[in-house]
């Protein structure tokens, strides 16, 4: 059993350093929950968990396993996706945040363009693919972006010259969907 406040930090990247050093000194007991075994600040946590950071049912067993009741905070820094996952658990653990919408907002990129158009905002022109509609979409106009509709910091992103760059290209952007769907968008320079 754990006797000190317990933090639960989502994303243990170079980004995190700071504020996990910060709260280091202030005596908290800090389980870090990261998708990469390979992962910067490792040694700066008394407990990690290595795991997909949207398995949240897995993660609350390991954190159950480690004698975790309720922690004091379940926190994320500089990443809108894991503070998705970090909501996700403080409602585990009843300790609600009204951020999940806001961040849902802000990586849902097919929300967005629906809001923005509703508003009369200026869009380039879009249109969204599944890993089964592949072959079936008839593009007009190359250049385009590739971007998964639910993804953050640019991951997934990719300028599309002409359809061999599609073929080619579009299984690096699913990669990085959890939906399985990205937005094909008109390139604007």
């Amino acid at each position: 059993m754990v006797n000190k406040k317990v933090i639960i930090i989502f994303g243990l990247g170079w980004q995190q350093a700071k504020y996990i050093k910060f709260l280091k000194k202030k005596k908290y007991y800090l389980i870090g929950i990261d998708q990469s075994p390979i992962n910067f600040l490792k040694n700066d946590v008394d407990d990690l968990i290595i795991e997909n950071i949207f398995d949240t049912e897995k993660i609350y067993l390991k954190l159950k396993s480690l004698n975790i009741k309720k922690p004091y905070k379940i926190i994320s820094f500089l990443s809108d996706t894991c503070e998705l996952a970090a909501y996700k658990l403080r409602k585990k653990y009843k300790l609600i945040s009204d951020l999940y919408k806001k961040v849902e907002f802000a990586i849902d990129k097919e929300f967005q363009l629906k809001e923005l158009k509703k508003n009369r905002v200026f869009c380039p022109k879009t249109f969204f693919l599944s890993t089964k509609d592949i072959n079936k979409k008839k593009i007009v106009k190359f250049p385009i972006i590739t971007k998964p509709v639910d993804s953050s910091g640019s991951r997934g992103v990719i300028k599309i010259n002409n359809k061999k760059d599609l073929v080619k290209n579009i299984s690096k952007s699913l990669k990085y969907s959890r939906k399985n769907r990205v937005l094909l968008q008109e390139y604007l320079p």
